[in-house]
């Protein structure tokens, strides 16, 4: 395995409205109060989380993670196939 990216995920402000009292969505829910999308990370691997990250670069990003997830390094790693072995069968 390679090890590609890694994040850490730090919440200097955390939002304050209720996850219960937001629409849901495909991605998350709906915030009424900040009129954007609540990305719900909680069920999301490391991997996930990053490629989400990743995709969305250029955007500011709302999230729901779980309290596991913060303050730690959230690392992806890449399964590299080896392609210099060779097998006989005999």
């Amino acid at each position: 395995m390679k090890r590609t990216n890694s994040y850490q995920i730090n919440i200097e402000n955390p939002c304050e409205e209720q996850w219960d009292s937001m629409r849901k969505n495909d991605c998350g829910r709906f915030c009424q109060l900040c009129q954007k999308t609540v990305v719900d990370f909680t069920m999301m691997s490391d991997r996930e989380i990053i490629q989400f990250i990743e995709n969305h670069k250029d955007e500011r990003i709302c999230g729901r993670v779980a309290n596991s997830d913060l303050n730690r390094a959230l690392i992806s790693y890449e399964m590299i196939s080896n392609t210099s072995w060779k097998f006989k069968l005999m």
